[in-house]
């Protein structure tokens, strides 16, 4: 039986698709393509002027594929595909049944041919690990294979947690490793601290505490790009979903009540992936932020966990954590067809920027930033 695919463009059509969506994203272990967090982007942190393109397919009836995507309103290319909410977190893109990638891109690649203009740009961000879904549906667009374009891939840490428990992993590291995460924890514990992960039902007061400490942290630094509009109330949307599942985790250090670090993170399937946290300065010679990544370590290892993604960015406390590493890349597919010299053309101040941060320094990343905020 050929396959049915179909874009879907309005909001209550993706929520009659999200128990088989959220399906396809717990099977492939991807956290960031739950509709639970994908649609609380959609609800509160969307650009203004994005508008649905997103690809159902299916196979008598039932959800086999998804292509999560969305699309500027602009007169000047309307067919700027995206994925919903890329650029916030990685990986996300699209789902398939196992084993039917192939078939399923290509059902995707030709409903996105034969709409708005005859297929415009394709930005794949936060792409990692397989599927390649950037190859496959570029193997399988009619005609022309696409141009394709990677920005600057990215280092992903891992940490491995199947089959030891917390006091075997920890006794793997090394004996330094080992001597100061026991260290800076009794510290901590000294000064009247308590690691505690957090009720589902504080989500509002949990994530105003994640949003105070992580702003005041970069505050200095140019900002955050995390903290984009409408990110509080996607959090607490998101959480009220995923928590009830166990699949949304808040983990926070208290003293005296008031937090000093709240780290979140969102699992499907086994995997658990490191969305964002905040921290106290005035705490920081104890480490608060490599504690609770720790706490969060322990606690992933009880549930069964197998590994936890620490997120995009090879920073030196997540090196120390990781013993593994995956890599996450933005990719362009640019169909081939009439409008394929003005969309390379229209592309190019976006590839002079990748081209010249590949020789930014992450200091002087930090200062542009900076800049472009005032």
């Amino acid at each position: 039986m050929p396959l049915d695919a179909q874009i879907v463009d309005e909001p209550s059509g993706l929520e009659s698709l999200r128990d088989e969506w959220d399906r396809l994203a717990v099977a492939a272990g991807r956290p960031y393509c739950s509709p639970h967090w994908m649609l609380a982007w959609w609800d509160h942190a969307r650009p203004a002027s994005a508008r649905l393109s997103t690809v159902a397919v299916r196979e008598d009836g039932r959800l086999i594929g998804i292509a999560p995507l969305w699309a500027p309103n602009d007169r000047r290319d309307p067919t700027a595909y995206r994925v919903l909410a890329g650029g916030l977190s990685a990986p996300v893109g699209p789902l398939a049944e196992r084993g039917r990638e192939p078939e399923v891109a290509a059902a995707i690649a030709a409903t996105l041919a034969g709409a708005d203009g005859k297929a415009g740009v394709l930005r794949l961000e936060g792409q990692r690990g397989a599927p390649n879904w950037p190859a496959v549906l570029a193997d399988a667009w009619p005609g022309r294979r696409p141009w394709t374009h990677s920005a600057l891939p990215v280092a992903s840490p891992t940490v491995e947690l199947e089959g030891s428990d917390y006091d075997e992993w920890l006794a793997a590291k090394t004996s330094n490793f080992r001597q100061q995460a026991r260290r800076f924890r009794r510290r901590l514990e000294q000064e009247g601290a308590r690691f505690v992960a957090a009720d589902p039902r504080d989500a509002e007061a949990t994530i105003a505490s994640f949003v105070r400490l992580h702003e005041a942290r970069w505050e200095g630094r140019g900002g955050s790009n995390a903290l984009v509009a409408g990110i509080a109330p996607m959090l607490v949307d998101a959480s009220r979903r995923l928590a009830p599942l166990g699949r949304f985790r808040a983990f926070a250090i208290e003293v005296d009540g008031e937090p000093i670090s709240v780290h979140l993170f969102v699992a499907a399937g086994g995997e658990l992936s490191y969305w964002n946290g905040g921290f106290d300065e005035r705490w920081e010679r104890h480490k608060p932020s490599f504690q609770t990544l720790l706490f969060a370590i322990a606690d992933a290892m009880e549930r069964g966990d197998r590994r936890l993604d620490l997120g995009p960015g090879a920073q030196d406390y997540k090196r120390r954590l990781a013993d593994g590493e995956d890599v996450v890349d933005t990719v362009t597919l640019v169909p081939r067809g009439s409008a394929y010299p003005l969309r390379r053309l229209r592309l190019l101040p976006y590839q002079a920027r990748w081209g010249l941060s590949r020789w930014m320094t992450p200091a002087a990343k930090r200062r542009l930033r900076g800049l472009l905020r005032r």
